[in-house]
């Protein structure tokens, strides 16, 4: 018997063959090692190499669900790999997420390094045990404001007196003297540099994964938050860099905000950068330099020369004695960006000025994530900010009942198939979708001044998607989804069953423009909107028609998407959602039904991911008044918003909600759709949890029926309303919540 026989028990659950004749990715089986006398196996993980380039002691970040009772508080956990020989421990880093109450850990965010060959796949085993000590550690010491972070490779110092955002100290060994790295803003036709931080902190200390945080202010009503994630032995870092409109002003006229890096070395410099279509623009940088320009989605800038086309995203400055590169994996989705070469700096537009100044609501947000990566020689990493993709197997995570509304795709292959080919659909359209850019909204009489553009691409636009039907002639100006019906939820769980990379790509665009674009940062007209999301509108934050909506609101996506990565801003937005959610409970005396049931599920969510009480009691609340005010013979079949009232209902009702009520009006509910069958998807979730907590066969079966004929549409709106009543359905049926 081999180790990995040895290290698998021969009880494990494999994946049908019918996934992979659709597409699928074919997993690690689902194991239980011997030595667990609990009967729960080893969390089987997988990395995979998806650009064809070879990755040394590559680092690799992953959220791991954990079953009840699997992880006792305190142990830790190592990562392990077989050669089907020898089973072989490796250096690892975790800290948990979420907790089962007082059973343990529910998710660890789990880092380690490996080596990928390209296109390579590699399978790991989580168990707990403690890990060896790696021998290449990330070191962060704070002495007052400054944080100095030295990862083997390279030594910088962020803080106070860094003069800017950080300042390379040495690389390799070797001491570098450069200026630091700086952030420059204009607006309103003023221009602001980025003060020295005001608040510096260590957010994640390693050993082989470092992040720091660091806030001020531009000036101009314009804050920032500026995290920088370090790896050990690796020569780059990732810079997540996020402004916030925190002024009086409605609006701020934004007409660039650049990154200055500097460069140094001897000798004739060269840049390069790529195309999406993996063609190469090189050449020299001489005096005056060199720019490169993505203008739209369609169309770039080589210094005054306009072509079709879309950069890539990955730039490279070069000498023989000193290299820097600059990865921005959405680099022509979020439009208008450019660099700019010159012999002694790489400036970074991550919003160029083109097409005239950006118009950022009040409260608004926006995160841009790039690297950094710095050669000793004329050597780069090259792309280290994609080309990974790393998951639990997916039979594994629906197992463990950690993520909400999970189904197995070994199970479910079907569903899955449909769910992904439908998301295939709606990238096409995102990709084709005709909308009007408008200056003012509403547009001034008279006044009009509109763009036409192709796909739902720009820098307040990328992860949302435009809304047919809300164009010009409803509110003045088209409209933008704001992740109607939990988009990221509906990308993370996709992501989650089958590991598809272009799924990863757009729930990281889509987490990350619901949790900036689409919540209320800074409101000093509303200051107790501040938290809470807006619901769809013109110009994805305008106050123009109307405030905040509880029918429009969703968390589940938000803390789903911070569960599989660990992103520190998904999870700020979905407390402040929730948080907003909790103030609200006490005076909703009112609404139609889904004002009840939305603000419900997302308490459900908030208490299951944080614990925390008063999330429970509120929750509780929204669905105690729900059921009061709203009759069921009245509405089966006439109003699909009762459906989501009673999702909401179902689900207070499973993490135990303590109310007698609850129950009888949900079987009543249930009864009734089961015997009238409306056509409306939105109706039949509930139904399926009470069939399953009542061990009902009709009302399941009634269930898994309308999970087999869904409508997904061709375009986001009606491919998030069928995939997420689809997890939730089937996760019911199946025996999970």
């Amino acid at each position: 018997m081999t180790a990995a026989e040895r290290l698998a028990s021969p009880g494990g659950v494999r994946r049908s063959r019918s996934a992979a004749s659709l597409g699928f990715l074919l997993l690690l089986v689902f194991t239980k090692p011997a030595a667990r006398a609990d009967g729960v196996g080893a969390a089987p993980l997988e990395v995979r190499e998806t650009n064809g380039v070879q990755r040394r002691t590559w680092p690799v970040t992953i959220g791991v669900p954990l079953p009840k009772e699997w992880l006792g508080g305190g142990q830790a956990v190592s990562v392990v790999e077989s050669d089907g020989q020898a089973v072989k421990p490796l250096p690892t880093q975790s800290r948990a997420l979420s907790y089962w109450g007082g059973r343990g850990a529910r998710w660890l965010l789990v880092d380690f390094q490996t080596d990928l060959g390209p296109r390579q796949t590699r399978r790991f085993y989580l168990h707990p045990a403690v890990p060896p000590a790696p021998k290449v550690a990330v070191s962060v010491q704070q002495r007052g404001g400054d944080v100095e972070i030295d990862n083997g490779v390279m030594r910088l110092v962020a803080g106070k007196s860094a003069g800017g955002v950080f300042r390379l100290k040495s690389l390799h060994g070797k001491e570098i003297k450069l200026e630091a790295v700086r952030a420059e803003m204009n607006a309103g036709g003023r221009s602001y540099s980025a003060s020295a931080p005001q608040v510096v902190s260590i957010e994640e200390g390693g050993p082989l994964r470092a992040t720091v945080a660091l806030s001020g202010d531009y000036g101009g009503g314009v804050r920032y938050e500026i995290r920088l994630q370090i790896a050990a032995g690796q020569p780059y870092l990732r810079v997540l860099h996020t402004f916030i409109a925190a002024g009086a002003e409605a609006f701020t006229p934004l007409q660039r905000l650049r990154v200055r890096v500097p460069f140094a070395g001897k000798g004739e410099a060269t840049y390069g950068a790529r195309l999406a279509d993996g063609k190469r623009i090189d050449g020299k940088v001489a005096g005056k330099g060199v720019s490169l320009a993505q203008i739209d989605a369609a169309t770039l800038r080589r210094d005054d020369a306009l072509q079709s086309g879309r950069l890539a995203g990955w730039f490279e400055l070069r000498r023989p004695d000193f290299a820097l590169g600059l990865d921005a994996p959405f680099f022509w989705q979020e439009y208008p960006q450019a660099v700019h070469f010159s012999p002694g700096e790489l400036a970074y537009d991550l919003r160029a000025d083109f097409g005239g100044p950006a118009s950022i609501g009040v409260g608004a947000a926006k995160t841009h994530d790039f690297l950094l990566v710095f050669g000793k020689g004329s050597d780069l990493v090259v792309e280290p900010g994609r080309g990974t993709v790393a998951l639990a197997e997916p039979t594994w995570t629906a197992k463990s009942g950690a993520l909400l509304n999970a189904v197995d795709p070994a199970r479910e292959a079907r569903f899955i198939g449909e769910v992904s080919d439908a998301f295939g659909r709606t990238l096409r359209s995102i990709e084709v979708e005709v909308w009007d850019e408008a200056g003012a909204c509403p547009q001034p009489a008279g006044k009009a001044v509109e763009v036409r553009r192709t796909g739902a691409y720009g820098m307040l636009n990328w992860g949302d998607w435009n809304y047919r039907g809300y164009h010009d002639d409803t509110k003045g100006c088209d409209a933008w989804g704001n992740q109607e019906y939990d988009l990221t939820q509906v990308l993370g769980l996709l992501f989650a069953a089958t590991g598809r990379a272009e799924v990863y790509d757009f729930l990281v665009a889509a987490a990350r423009h619901y949790g900036d674009v689409d919540v209320i940062h800074h409101q000093p007209q509303h200051p107790d909107w501040v938290g809470m999301n807006h619901p769809k509108n013109p110009q994805h934050f305008s106050f123009d028609y109307g405030g905040v909506d509880l029918g429009h609101t969703w968390v589940e996506g938000l803390f789903t998407y911070h569960f599989l990565t660990g992103d520190a801003r998904a999870w700020k937005a979905a407390i402040g959602i929730s948080d907003y959610l909790v103030r609200r409970a006490r005076n909703v005396t009112r609404g139609n039904p889904r004002q009840y049931g939305w603000p419900a599920l997302a308490l459900a969510a908030a208490y299951e991911a944080t614990g925390k009480g008063a999330y429970l009691d509120a929750a509780r609340e929204y669905a105690r008044v729900g059921v009061r005010q709203h009759e069921i013979s009245a509405k089966i079949g006439k109003d699909w918003k009762l459906g989501i009232l009673a999702d909401g209902v179902s689900y207070v009702d499973a993490i135990g909600s303590g109310d007698p009520s609850l129950r009888p009006w949900l079987k009543e509910y249930a009864a009734a759709v089961t015997k009238l069958q409306p056509q409306d998807i939105r109706f039949y979730p509930a139904v399926a949890y009470v069939g399953r907590v009542t061990d009902n066969g009709p009302m399941m079966s009634t269930a898994r029926d309308v999970a087999a004929r869904i409508p997904y549409g061709d375009w986001a709106k009606p491919f998030t309303i069928g995939a997420r009543t689809g997890f939730r359905i089937l996760s019911q049926v199946d025996g999970a919540r």
